[in-house]
């Protein structure tokens, strides 16, 4: 696996752990980026909706921890699987878990980058399950 695909997914998760959206969108394309999100059934969301839809889950999470599990690929793809621990912050919408809970997901993200390093389109196949 290519040194360049282990330090791409490697800043894209520590920006995930910032819990900072700014840092999660400066990993995308500016324009054109296809994201699903399973859990969440926001599917094929653009740069917008996509900014939209994860400063409302950020806003929600406290203290994330994301795990990477395992990671295969290219430097053009990725398969990234990552357990996101977090505390919730209020009650998380179609989840199990209420305020003050310590929540988790398991998953996997199925990953494409440009030339430039940047996420052209990401799929997100994640469920809920027991926190630690």
């Amino acid at each position: 696996m290519a040194e360049t695909l282990k330090s791409r997914v490697e800043a894209y998760r520590q920006s995930w752990n910032s819990g900072k959206l700014d840092r999660l969108v400066s990993h995308w394309v500016p324009e054109g980026l296809d994201y699903s999100d399973y859990l969440t059934r926001n599917l094929h969301m653009n740069n917008d909706v996509a900014k939209q839809v994860f400063g409302g889950m950020l806003s929600l999470c406290g203290d994330i921890d994301m795990v990477t599990r395992n990671l295969s690929g290219t430097a053009d793809n990725a398969v990234w699987e990552a357990d996101i621990n977090f505390t919730c912050l209020a009650d998380f919408p179609g989840s199990p878990f209420k305020k003050g809970d310590r929540a988790k997901t398991v998953g996997v993200s199925l990953i494409e980058f440009n030339s430039e390093g940047k996420i052209v389109k990401q799929s997100d196949y994640y469920c809920w399950s027991p926190a630690e």
